[in-house]
């Protein structure tokens, strides 16, 4: 359903409603959101005229315990462009055609269903850790932020090159932003969607 509406502050808080809405459906959200999704948190939300971001926090509880963690806090950011109606607002000259791409990725690609975008982190053994293979066949290495000494289990991702003794590592973020081919700068095509 697209609504359009004049008012940035309707429009904004229509944006949060039908995130409530979308939230309150699913029995996952009621079972593993810390203090439910009424605790979520929009600060740093705004809209204008051409887009609408959604900067969305909450905490969820772990299904087991990681030592003293037992809940993460999530963030969360959804850029989206706004509905004005049917008449086109783009310039006949601009280049309209948009891209996605990571902070620390060297790619940039057509498709944000790209298996390359999917941030799939897995549990690993210390024993499995020198024979694993990520999905390009890419074996992994020690990353230099978070592990400072062996532990029992270590956290990798599909598509990634490290392994990981923190869950909260910063090399375990992904941040998905969507821009203009034109404004693209030191990032080749990915090889898998464009």
């Amino acid at each position: 359903m697209a609504v359009n509406v004049k008012s940035d502050t309707v429009a904004l808080s229509m944006a949060k409603g039908y995130y409530f809405h979308h939230a309150a459906k699913y029995k996952v959200v009621k079972k593993y959101m810390k203090g439910s999704w009424v605790m979520t948190r929009f600060d740093g939300s705004s809209c204008d005229k051409d887009d609408i971001v959604l900067k969305i926090s909450y905490e969820i509880k772990m299904p087991i315990k990681f030592g003293t963690i037992d809940s993460l806090k999530i963030y969360q950011s959804s850029h989206q462009r706004r509905w004005s109606g049917d008449k086109p607002r783009l310039d006949a000259n601009e280049d309209s055609e948009y891209v996605y791409i990571t902070e620390t990725g060297y790619a940039y690609h057509k498709d944000i269903k790209c298996s390359h975008l999917d941030l799939s982190i897995h549990l690993i053994s210390k024993e499995n850790i020198n024979s694993a293979r990520n999905l390009s066949g890419g074996k992994y290495y020690r990353c230099s932020h978070c592990v400072k000494k062996d532990v029992p289990y270590y956290y990798i991702a599909d598509y990634g090159t490290n392994y990981h003794s923190s869950i909260l590592c910063s090399g375990l973020k992904r941040s998905v932003e969507r821009i203009k081919l034109k404004d693209v700068k030191g990032k080749s095509p990915c090889k898998h969607c464009v």
